[in-house]
């Protein structure tokens, strides 16, 4: 399918340009079911949790907001099963889901947070190195904080890979999720400009976190808090990342041969342009 076909799609299935009214009721469904058993803060705080595509911001957002629960959370994901057309693109267009989905998607999780953001919401945005409403925060007053997961860019790529072969396989999962290549390319240099142009700036936190040895839920913090390791979070990012790729390697060979099998139970399930997708981006992830 050339861009040309892809864009008449895309006009035909974006909710928030050709249906206002019904658009306007599913953006009030998700606001209700979001905001329910929330109350404003005096001081509100954004919570920021950033990495790229892949990179492991829900294993973050999980670690950071342990003990935190009055909190808005919206993400684009979560937005899309509230999309009336789901489950028609998945069927006929699955290769292109995050495609025709996102623009909505991403219009729903904006709507919801503008109207946190003005009722002085604690609120989480899970960021790939954009941030959307930065300009309404600083100007709305809130304290920012932001987490980031130092992953490196062969990590997540092949996170992509294999999150999208486990949706597949699981039965309660209806639209697996694969992040095209170009995308994740583009959120992990997008992270690390966030952090070099916003370091140094006096209203935001910034904290920077890595994977730990033992298992996904143990992430120690290399910057920020009490740890002055490196001199600051951009230096520490890097570092993060060139340590994570060392892990990284250390364990490819073992867990490409996993991936490889469960793409084969899954065979029946992916679409074969996808199949051949798939592995033409593992054989693409450089050791």
């Amino acid at each position: 399918m050339n861009k040309h076909d892809i864009k008449k799609l895309e006009e035909k299935y974006f909710y928030y340009k050709n249906n206002v009214d019904e658009y306007s009721n599913i953006r009030e469904k998700v606001k209700q079911q979001l905001l329910s058993k929330k109350t404003p803060s005096q001081k509100p705080i954004a919570y920021i949790v950033m990495s790229q595509t892949g990179g492991g911001k829900s294993s973050l957002k999980n670690f950071i907001l342990k003990k935190i629960e009055n909190v808005v959370q919206s993400d684009s994901d979560d937005c899309k099963v509230f999309l009336p057309y789901c489950e028609e693109i998945m069927k006929n267009y699955p290769e292109l889901y995050n495609t025709l989905t996102r623009g909505d998607a991403y219009a729903l999780e904006d709507d919801i947070l503008k109207s946190a953001i003005e009722q002085n919401y604690n609120i989480v945005i899970e960021s790939t190195g954009k941030v959307n409403l930065w300009d309404k925060l600083i100007n709305s007053g809130y304290n920012i904080k932001v987490f980031i997961l130092a992953t490196s860019k062969c990590n997540s790529e092949f996170s992509i890979l294999d999150r999208y072969v486990n949706q597949t396989l699981n039965i309660d999962i209806k639209y697996p999720k694969l992040t095209e290549f170009s995308r994740h390319e583009n959120s992990f240099y997008n992270v690390r400009e966030f952090v070099k142009e916003h370091q140094n700036m006096s209203k935001i936190n910034i904290q920077v976190y890595v994977r730990g040895k033992s298992n996904s839920s143990d992430l120690p913090i290399i910057y920020g808090k009490c740890n002055n390791k490196y001199s600051c979070p951009y230096e520490a990012l890097l570092a993060g990342q060139d340590t994570d790729e060392i892990n990284f390697k250390q364990k490819f060979s073992l867990n490409s041969d996993l991936l490889k099998k469960k793409i084969e139970q899954a065979k029946a399930k992916i679409p074969h342009k996808v199949l051949e997708e798939l592995y033409e981006r593992l054989n693409k992830i450089v050791i």
